[in-house]
């Protein structure tokens, strides 16, 4: 019984919590921190719905269902250019970088067919474990396409070489 208390407590305050960022970091401290920094555009979205069983593969489903716990979205990136993380630099590849929905949970609001810059790190796969996705949030510089943006990461790798 005190296993059902507990998880309905951490299930609740899940839910419940809200984003906080401290402040927007430098872009010395996001190329630094970030694995991956490119230019793309958003050429596809999906939907990633996560399950009770995702999180905790030996819940009940018999009792309870098997009800949506979290929903993510998955963004395709065309890369237009790569600055930290590429594929052998390879231009014109399909990135995938998910992100939360927005409203509480840091999600950040892509808008299709928009050239943005972005700025991601690698996270655990809930879903396939022992592998890895790429994820952003409104905590990161991710940012539309700004021509100061570029100059300043062009600035920063300069500074590194």
């Amino acid at each position: 019984m005190i296993k059902y208390v507990l998880l309905f407590m951490f299930i609740l305050s899940y839910h419940i919590s809200a984003c906080s960022c401290l402040s927007e970091p430098s872009v010395k401290d996001s190329f630094i921190y970030s694995h991956y920094i490119f230019v793309g555009k958003i050429v596809a979205k999906r939907t990633i719905l996560y399950r009770m069983t995702d999180y905790f593969p030996k819940y009940d489903t018999t009792k309870r269902g098997n009800s949506v716990f979290k929903k993510e979205y998955e963004y395709d990136f065309l890369v237009q250019r790569f600055f930290k993380g590429s594929y052998n630099n390879d231009v014109d590849s399909i990135i995938k970088v998910t992100t939360g929905l927005g409203g509480g949970d840091c999600g950040f609001p892509f808008r299709f067919g928009n050239d943005y810059i972005v700025y991601a790190n690698f996270k655990n796969s809930i879903k396939s474990p022992n592998t890895y996705i790429l994820k952003t949030t409104i905590c990161t510089r991710t940012c539309s396409y700004d021509e100061e943006e570029i100059e300043e990461l062009e600035k920063e790798i300069e500074a590194l070489h």
